[in-house]
């Protein structure tokens, strides 16, 4: 699957494995001569259904990356995501 409809699965998928999800776009980059926006981010929410086929931990994670766009004429014409890392957070009590 490609496209709107594909990152729209991800997206759905993202905030039923984390219904508290929070994004942070921690540097939005562009560069207007390549037609590129680049957005490193940090993701955080609490694991209550599991991530790619982990059992579920019931623990805040952070997760951080980046997503790149392609643009022309106000529309993106590509897109990916780099997955950095993630680590599990000290819960609170």
């Amino acid at each position: 699957m490609r496209g709107a409809e594909a990152k729209l699965i991800a997206i759905r998928s993202h905030r039923a494995a984390l219904p508290d999800l929070a994004i942070h776009p921690d540097m939005i980059t562009l560069d207007e001569v390549q037609s590129t926006v680049a957005v490193h981010w940090t993701m955080t929410g609490t694991d209550t259904v599991g991530l790619r086929g982990h059992p579920p931990t019931g623990r805040s994670i952070r997760i951080w990356g980046s997503e790149h766009f392609g643009l022309r004429s106000g529309r993106v014409l590509t897109n990916w995501v780099g997955v950095a890392g993630w680590e599990p957070l000290p819960n609170s009590a």
